[in-house]
């Protein structure tokens, strides 16, 4: 083995997960190739100059597929309807109507990427979205949780509390239901 492949195989790391796995043992083929024929200075002035350019363009590549960019939307939407529900809490009820606003705009814009990211490709999806299911669920059990603590002897919440512990609640529930209902029309994991 050339002097450097070990350098080399740390830097290949650089790449994206999906390229490396690949592209790996390629990657190291060709280096020591290139050790070989243009001595260890050659080979690296041009790995040097490669990895410059490549490993940029693969990770903006790998950024801006469209299951990454959807699940991006997906959680700037959630990010706002959260934004609102503790604002709206907290009494800045205009605001939280500007956040849900801009949550809807954005899920109307993009919702047919959305659509697309949501429809599993594959029978192993089954298992990721009944996984999420399973965290909206806990989610949702641990809005009820929190509330009851937080009711402690009171009859009832103050009106910015009881529209937050609702919106949690119900906004867990449901998507927890409608990922359930996805992995339920799913196939099952096939066994060969």
């Amino acid at each position: 083995m050339p002097a450097g492949t070990s350098v080399y195989r740390a830097l290949i790391r650089l790449y994206p997960n999906e390229f490396r796995v690949h592209y790996h043992d390629d990657l190291v083929v060709h280096f020591n190739d290139l050790v070989r024929r243009d001595g260890p200075v050659g080979a690296w002035r041009r790995t040097v100059v490669d990895l410059l350019i490549t490993v940029p363009h693969y990770r903006l590549e790998s950024v801006m597929n469209t299951h990454r960019t959807a699940a991006t939307f997906v959680a700037i939407i959630v990010t706002l309807v959260v934004a609102a529900i503790g604002t709206v809490a907290t009494g800045f009820v205009p605001l939280g109507l500007v956040a849900v606003v801009l949550a809807g705009a954005l899920a109307f814009a993009e919702r047919s990427r959305l659509a697309r990211s949501m429809r599993p490709t594959a029978p192993t999806d089954r298992r990721r979205i009944l996984l999420w299911a399973s965290g909206l669920a806990a989610c949702c059990a641990m809005s009820v949780i929190v509330g009851l603590i937080d009711l402690g002897g009171r009859d009832s919440w103050p009106t910015g509390r009881l529209i937050a512990y609702n919106a949690a609640f119900f906004t867990t529930g449901i998507a927890a239901l409608a990922c359930l209902a996805i992995a339920w029309c799913r196939p099952s994991i096939a066994t060969s």
